[in-house]
């Protein structure tokens, strides 16, 4: 993420050096700190910028290194994303991921799957559909609206851990059901242990803020997580936390 071609090529170049598997241009970011210094989403207000970022990083980056794009549908409005989507696939990119809302949108429901229709229908790169997919129906309602090779998830797979699994298991011909609770809760000991090797008092409190928030974003699946989070929402130690997860 950034917006001078040049640096971003050389770090790009860097970083396939050092073992990346291939580069991702960010370019629907809509973080207000991010945009107030030219980077992520507001550069979709200068699609020539876009386009000689991407062919200055695929022209530094060996061919065998993918070279990726991410973008929204434009920054207030969405008739502009086709034309840009072109530029992007014509600047080299190797595939694109549009999240399917602009800017001013930000995360407001609902992602507007069907404006990738016309997109994907026109590129010949994979086109991947990103935005509110936060269950199986999501994923297949978004595939027959968007006409996408496949979909992105974020927030999806926090608040349903299991989902990419499901995804793989419906392109394979099988229909997962979501987990049970049994399923998820030792995922909460597992991230824990994972965070505090060398936790401090302090380190303690910030990984239980993680875990509620995490446990907040499992509640919209899972109403066992929204009763362990109504009773720790308020504590500050793995001990008080887990002493309420494992009397269930």
């Amino acid at each position: 993420m950034g917006n001078n071609p040049e640096t971003l090529a050389r770090s790009a170049r860097k970083a396939v050096k050092l073992g990346s598997p291939g580069i991702d241009l960010n370019f629907g970011c809509p973080a207000k700190t991010v945009n107030k210094h030219k980077g992520g989403a507001v550069l979709l207000k200068e699609p020539e910028s876009i386009f000689q970022i991407i062919k200055t990083v695929r022209e530094e980056v060996p061919s065998e290194f993918p070279v990726t794009a991410k973008m929204r549908l434009g920054w207030d409005c969405h008739k502009g994303a086709l034309k840009l989507a072109q530029q992007i696939e014509a600047a080299g990119a190797d595939e694109l991921v549009i999240h399917a809302r602009t800017k001013i949108q930000g995360y407001k429901p609902p992602a507007h799957w069907h404006f990738l229709k016309e997109i994907s229908d026109s590129l010949s790169i994979p086109v991947v559909a990103n935005g509110d997919i936060w269950t199986l129906e999501d994923y297949k309602e978004c595939i027959e609206v968007s006409g996408c090779d496949d979909v992105m998830i974020g927030r999806g797979a926090i608040a349903s851990p299991f989902l990419s699994k499901q995804i793989r298991d419906y392109q394979n011909g099988i229909e997962s059901p979501l987990p049970q609770w049994e399923e998820i809760e030792p995922l909460l000991t597992e991230f824990y242990d994972a965070c505090e090797p060398n936790g401090t008092a302090r380190h303690d409190i910030q990984i239980t803020g993680r875990l509620k928030q995490w446990l907040h974003m499992l509640s919209w699946q899972y109403t066992e997580a929204k009763t362990i989070f109504d009773q720790v929402k308020r504590f500050k130690t793995r001990s008080e936390v887990f002493e309420v997860i494992d009397r269930r």
